[in-house]
C-alpha cells in the first residue's frame, strides 16, 4: 500500500474531522486547538527496510507502506512491532505507538499506549501528542468496548492521562 492517499480516503478523513467539529461545536481549525491528524493507514510494523529515498514498512497483516523520508514523522521512525499510523492531511506524516506489555489493574491487553490530554465525542478520542515542542492531536475512532472514567467537569475533556490504541486503531480505554 503506498502512502499516496486515494481521494475517497481524503473525502471520509475530512468528514471524520468535519463531523468531530459539528458535535464539538467547533470548526476544525478553531483557535488554541493543535492541529489535527486523522490516521488513514494503521498495522503493525512486521519489518522495516530503507529503499534509497523511502521507507518500506511490511505489516503483520501482508500490506506495505512506502514512506518518502521526507515525510513528518511524528516522534521517532517506527521499529517492528510497533503500531504504524500514517495519513496525508495536513501533510503526509507517520506516527508509531509502542505496545505496553499488560499489567493487571493497570494496562490491558494489547494496549498501545498515548500519554497526555485527550478529549472526547460520541464516536471519536481527540490524543494530544508532543512533536518537537509542538502539540498535534491524532485522531481515533472509539472502539465498540470503549471505556473511561468520566469528563473533567462540563467539558469534552478526559479524565486520565493514557488512552489504549488497539491494533486496528480504535481508542478503547482511557486510564
Amino acid at each position: 500500500m503506498n502512502l499516496a492517499i486515494s481521494a475517497r480516503a481524503a473525502v471520509r478523513a475530512s468528514a471524520v474531522v468535519a463531523l468531530g467539529a459539528v458535535i464539538t461545536g467547533c470548526t476544525p481549525f478553531a483557535s488554541g486547538r493543535p492541529p489535527e491528524y486523522v490516521p488513514e493507514a494503521v498495522g503493525i510494523v512486521r519489518e522495516r527496510e530503507l529503499l534509497r529515498q523511502d521507507l518500506r514498512y511490511e505489516l503483520t497483516d501482508g500490506r506495505v507502506l512506502i514512506v518518502p523520508l521526507d515525510a513528518h514523522f511524528i516522534g521517532r521512525q517506527p521499529a517492528e512491532d510497533d503500531l504504524i499510523l500514517a495519513g496525508s492531511q495536513p501533510d503526509r506524516w507517520v506516527m508509531h505507538i509502542r505496545l505496553i506489555p499488560p499489567q493487571p489493574n493497570v494496562n490491558p491487553a494489547g494496549c498501545y499506549q498515548l500519554f497526555g490530554t485527550a478529549r472526547a465525542t460520541a464516536t471519536h478520542v481527540y490524543q494530544i501528542v508532543n512533536d518537537s515542542g509542538t502539540d498535534v492531536e491524532i485522531v481515533f475512532p472509539k472502539a465498540p468496548n470503549w471505556s473511561d472514567i468520566g469528563f473533567l467537569g462540563e467539558s469534552d475533556r478526559l479524565r486520565g492521562e493514557r488512552t489504549c490504541i488497539n491494533d486496528k486503531g480504535e481508542a478503547f480505554e482511557r486510564h
